[in-house]
């Protein structure tokens, strides 16, 4: 059964990569006692001429058996476009571990800087997802995004964050950390979006869980005016114990949005909603 289950595993790995339609794809499969590295790193300095940019940047890492450390990075950086540019960003990280005493770090980073001109948009999207089933595992997952347009008018910066993990087993730690900045100088009629979660689920005992989102908006400057903000940040842990002992299992969860608007005149809005679920289930014997 266990060899079976295995085996899906890889499968469901494989197929999920295959319609990602990633840039950059590494797929390694690892049955133990190893050290695995996956590092995607993509920089464009940018041009004199508008255009659209993507950046697209994927890990998939399928592994059973022991005391393995699953290290994944994506890493995007653009800079010094101008006016009527559009940057998108996609960094995702994806990792199926059945074993013991594994070790799994998830992290991307998104930077992107517009220094000039009208009708820019930088849209970053990260996500993690991470599976881990067995005893004495660990996993971290991370996301930062920059993002920065100086002056102009209608700029928009998206910035969407996804933390997704679950965990089966006794004596497991789970880390969750969102953080993005965003930052529009000057303007009329800019939009910031921040959209932040972490989702997480452990079935077990003894297990610890710690959930963080923090996110800062500033608008303004010179002639600044009817711009927008939204922070929106949510964190959900489920804990669920089993056997005779169901104490031990602990969660911690955070959220900080901070929203600067300076402009000048103008009718402004700014919207922050942060929201945090915990549940702690067992029963005892």
């Amino acid at each position: 059964m266990k060899y079976i289950l295995a085996t899906l595993l890889v499968m469901a790995a494989l197929i999920a990569s295959a319609s990602a339609g990633s840039s950059s794809i590494n797929i390694p499969i690892n049955w133990g006692n190893n050290l695995i590295t996956q590092n995607n790193v993509i920089v464009n300095e940018g041009t004199v001429l508008p255009g659209t940019y993507t950046q697209d940047l994927s890990n998939t890492a399928v592994v059973v058996g022991n005391h393995n450390v699953v290290t994944q990075t994506n890493t995007a950086d653009i800079s010094n476009l101008v006016a009527f540019s559009s940057v998108y960003q996609k960094l995702t990280n994806l990792a199926v571990v059945v074993g013991n005493s594994n070790m799994v770090s998830q992290s991307n980073s998104a930077t992107a800087s517009i220094d000039s001109g009208f009708l820019n948009s930088i849209t970053q999207i990260q996500t993690n997802l991470g599976v881990v089933v067995g005893n004495y595992n660990y996993l971290t997952q991370t996301n930062n995004a920059n993002a920065q347009i100086l002056g102009g008018l209608g700029n928009s910066v998206i910035q969407d964050q996804r933390n997704l993990a679950v965990q089966v087993g006794t004596f497991n730690g789970m880390n969750q950390f969102n953080g993005a900045y965003a930052d529009i100088e000057g303007g009329f009629g800019n939009k910031i979006s921040q959209d932040q979660r972490n989702l997480g689920v452990q079935v077990g005992t003894f297990n610890g869980m710690n959930q963080h989102n923090g996110a800062k908006a500033y608008e303004g400057g010179n002639g600044a005016s009817l711009s927008i903000i939204d922070q929106d940040q949510a964190n959900m842990g489920i804990e669920a114990g089993m056997g005779w002992i169901l104490s031990g299992n602990s969660l911690g969860q955070t959220n900080n949005a901070v929203a600067e608007d300076d402009a000048q005149f103008g009718h402004q809005v700014v919207f922050q909603d942060e929201s945090n679920l915990g549940m702690l289930i067992g029963q005892s014997h």
